[in-house]
């Protein structure tokens, strides 16, 4: 009888929320507003989310990730968001956004 063999290989992962990447950017008169966004995403990933509302011309809310808002502070993060938001979206838009950043820390030793 011949020997069988199965080859057997794995990728593991965190698993990243597929439905609201690191940040959600809801426009003004996109067809799911703030609310129904803040209920879905307490329902899908409690307490990983910070629900922003915004007085801003195209976008009424942005969900940010929590653990991004530990490396950016929210003061410096939205304006980055919304500038660059502003230009690919219009009032209807759910724009999801992944972001992604590099720390270069330098520090001095005394010897």
């Amino acid at each position: 009888m011949p020997a069988r063999r199965v080859d057997v290989s794995m990728s593991f992962s965190a698993f990243e929320n597929p439905i609201v990447d690191d940040v959600l950017l809801i426009g003004k008169k996109a067809p799911i507003g703030q609310e129904a966004m803040r209920r879905l995403i307490s329902a899908i990933a409690p307490e990983e989310y910070e629900i922003v509302t915004l007085d801003h011309p195209t976008f009424e809310a942005a969900s940010i990730k929590r653990a991004l808002l530990k490396a950016i502070p929210r003061e410096k993060l939205l304006p980055l968001l919304l500038g660059e938001g502003e230009r690919l979206a219009t009032e209807t838009a759910i724009v999801r956004v992944r972001v992604s950043f590099a720390a270069n820390i330098s520090r001095e030793v005394e010897l």
